[in-house]
């Protein structure tokens, strides 16, 4: 992602991104996500004369409600809504994004996220502080204001409960990660790890009995299918695109409010879900059923 002050500024960052895609050979098209990117992929368009291919995984259109002043997000939302309508196909992550902004482009799609069961597997124990009996309940992503960190913070957590954060500062929101930051400090049984990737991830997400997905806003919600895919139980909001395809088989309703998660934390240990119901789920979000459904679109832009 960039960041800009003006379309100028959007504009003059990715000049870069053209210049090296225009020093290898001609692709037979571009795909770009999101509006980070756009003007670039604009410019090979028109350029390479290909077809465009366009994924939204988050929209800037839908963040903006979150900013009281949005001015510095003119720019990215402006690259967008020109995205949208450019593109020779449109690929949406969640059909709330479809519903909202699938007007901007008749030939708009759906395609989940997914994950590769295959491959999400834990190769060692996750060493973990805390307490070796608590309940361990963890939240990962961005601290940023659609992910509702401070109602997590604000909850009151049942005395046979372990908190972890795992994340960074970095594409969120510095005031939460230091209101986290304070929380641990102050807490006894909250603890910050840092940022994990790769295999250290996984193996954190296994080592985990629950995971709080509490957002106000997911495009998708990938966080959900990593959680269910590591046998934890799921507690999430069920907001925007997470509630076209959870339910209450498989994950508990924890509201976005801090009484709401309060009172789903202390339901953990008389709920369990129903292993049918999450296997049933994590094959219909497998990579080659995505794989599948992209090159079909990359299909019909070629022809």
């Amino acid at each position: 992602r960039v960041a800009s002050n003006s379309s100028a500024d959007l504009a003059i960052q990715q000049l870069p991104m053209v210049a090296e895609a225009m020093s290898y050979a001609k692709p037979d098209l571009i795909h770009v996500y999101d509006s980070s990117v756009a003007l670039a992929g604009l410019t090979l368009k028109q350029q390479l004369q290909v077809p465009l291919v366009a994924t939204i995984q988050l929209s800037i259109q839908s963040i903006s409600k979150y900013y009281k002043d949005f001015s510095d997000l003119m720019p990215l939302i402006a690259a967008e809504i020109h995205l949208l309508q450019q593109a020779d196909a449109v690929i949406h992550v969640s059909p709330e994004y479809k519903q909202l902004y699938g007007f901007h482009n008749p030939n708009s799609k759906i395609i989940p996220n997914s994950i590769d069961l295959g491959t999400w597997k834990p190769t060692e124990t996750f060493a973990l502080p805390g307490r070796p009996d608590a309940i361990k309940v963890g939240y990962i992503g961005r601290y940023a204001e659609m992910k509702n960190v401070p109602a997590i913070l604000d909850a009151e957590q049942p005395e046979n409960v372990d908190l972890y954060f795992v994340g960074d500062r970095a594409g969120g929101n510095g005031n939460y990660f230091d209101l986290m930051q304070h929380s641990v400090e102050h807490h006894p049984n909250r603890y910050y790890l840092g940022k994990l990737l790769g295999q250290a991830k996984i193996n954190w997400f296994h080592a985990m009995d629950a995971i709080l997905v509490p957002s106000t806003h997911e495009p998708f919600g990938i966080v959900c299918l990593e959680a269910l895919a590591s046998g934890c139980k799921l507690l999430s909001s069920f907001a925007s695109g997470m509630r076209y395809y959870l339910n209450d088989k498989v994950a508990l309703n924890c509201g976005v409010t801090a009484e709401s998660i309060t009172k789903t934390m202390a339901s953990l240990s008389q709920w369990a879900p129903d292993k049918a119901a999450v296997d049933n789920l994590l094959a219909i979000f497998n990579p080659q059923a995505v794989r599948q459904l992209t090159y079909e679109v990359y299909q019909e832009v070629l022809s």
